[in-house]
C-alpha cells in the first residue's frame, strides 16, 4: 500500500469510528437517572398521570424517572428549564396547550416550540360544554337559540381571556354568533360551584370536573369537544358529530425533550416512550384520572402541535381584538 493510500484508508477508518459515536451513545442511553419536569402542583391530575408514564417509562428505559414539579408562572419556569439543561435527552418535560399559549401570550416567555422535540404522547382529556338546569335548553341547537334570542343575557364561567376555558368559550360564541357575559373565577371549582346553583348558565370545562355533576343531574351536558365521545359521558355527542368542528379542543399531554439531543437517541426514545404510551397497564391508569390516549406518534404528533398553534393563536388574537387579553 503507498503513502496516498495508506493515509485514505487511515482518515476512512478514523471518520467511520466519529460517525458511529451517536449511534453508540443511543446503544448505552440511558445509563444514569432521568429528570422528568412536569409543570404542575403534585396531586393534580396532570402531575398523576405525569408520574404513572414516569414509572412505565422507568420500567422501559430500565433507569428511573425522577419527578420534578415545577408549578410556578403558568408553566413557563418548568419549560425553561429544559431549555437550560444539557440537549443530552435526561431531561423530559410533560407539557400541555398552555405551553402553547403561553408563548402566544407572554413575550418574556423566551421559547419557540421549535425548541423542543415531541417524542411521545401521555394523554389528553375533552372538555365539555354545560349548562344549568335551570336553563331551557336540552341541546345545542336550543342553546344556540337562546343565545341568539337572548344576547348577553347568559352568564359563563372563566379562568380568564386566555385561558383554555375562556379562549374555548370565546371560540363558540364566535363561530355561532351568539354573545354572553364572562365571569372570572380563580379556579375552576368556583364556576361548577356556580352553574349547579345557577349563578352562571353556561361553563365549558373538562370532562372529567363536570362528569359527576352530569351524572348526578345537577348540570346538563350539551357537547363535548374530541373528535370521539368521552367514555365518561358517552351519551353526549360531540360538536363535529354536531356539525361544529371547529369546536376541537383537548388538553393534551406530550413528552418534550431539547431540540438539539441527539437524534439517535430521540429515535429510542421515541419507540421506547411510544410503545409504554399504549400499554395495557398506563392506558388503564389513564382512565382512571379521566384521560384518554392521544394516538399521535411521529411526523404525526408534529403536525398535530404545529396545527395546536394555528388554532390557539386564532383564538388569542380574537380575544386581543375583542379586548380581552
Amino acid at each position: 500500500m503507498d503513502r496516498r493510500a495508506a493515509i485514505l484508508a487511515l482518515c476512512l477508518f478514523a471518520t467511520a469510528g466519529y460517525v458511529s459515536q451517536p449511534a453508540r451513545a443511543a446503544d448505552d442511553f440511558p445509563v444514569r437517572p432521568i429528570k422528568a419536569l412536569i409543570p404542575a402542583a403534585v396531586g393534580t391530575g396532570a402531575d398523576m398521570l405525569g408520574r404513572a408514564f414516569a414509572a412505565e417509562a422507568s420500567k422501559r428505559l430500565k433507569q428511573p424517572l425522577v419527578v420534578e414539579n415545577i408549578a410556578g408562572g403558568g408553566g413557563i419556569i418548568a419549560t425553561r428549564s429544559l431549555m437550560a439543561a444539557p440537549p443530552d435527552g435526561y431531561t423530559f418535560l410533560m407539557h400541555g396547550p398552555a405551553m402553547v399559549t403561553n408563548m402566544l401570550t407572554d413575550p418574556s416567555a423566551g421559547y419557540r416550540m421549535e425548541d423542543f422535540i415531541a417524542i411521545a404522547p401521555v394523554g389528553q382529556i375533552s372538555f365539555t360544554l354545560s349548562v344549568s338546569e335551570s336553563l331551557p335548553t336540552k341541546n345545542l341547537q336550543e342553546l344556540i337559540g337562546y343565545l341568539k334570542a337572548n344576547p348577553g343575557s347568559l352568564n359563563y364561567g372563566s379562568m380568564g381571556g386566555t385561558s383554555l376555558n375562556g379562549l374555548s368559550t370565546e371560540r363558540f360564541l364566535a363561530l355561532t354568533g351568539t354573545k354572553a357575559q364572562s365571569i372570572d373565577y380563580k379556579n375552576a371549582t368556583g364556576a361548577l360551584l356556580d352553574i349547579v346553583s345557577g349563578r352562571i348558565q353556561v361553563f365549558l370545562q373538562t370532562t372529567p370536573l363536570l362528569a359527576p355533576q352530569v351524572q348526578s343531574g345537577k348540570i346538563r351536558a350539551i357537547a363535548v369537544t374530541s373528535d370521539s365521545r368521552s367514555f365518561l359521558l358517552p351519551e353526549v355527542p360531540t360538536f363535529r358529530e354536531l356539525g361544529m368542528p371547529d369546536m376541537f379542543v383537548t388538553v393534551w399531554i406530550v413528552l418534550f425533550v431539547h431540540k438539539a439531543t441527539l437524534e439517535p437517541i430521540v429515535v429510542k426514545l421515541r419507540q421506547v416512550l411510544n410503545e409504554a404510551s399504549v400499554s395495557a397497564e398506563f392506558v388503564a391508569r389513564q382512565r382512571a384520572g379521566g384521560f384518554e390516549p392521544l394516538a399521535k406518534t411521529g411526523k404525526d404528533l408534529e403536525e398535530y402541535l404545529r396545527q395546536e398553534v394555528l388554532r390557539w393563536e386564532v383564538d388569542i388574537k380574537r380575544t386581543r381584538a375583542a379586548g380581552g387579553g
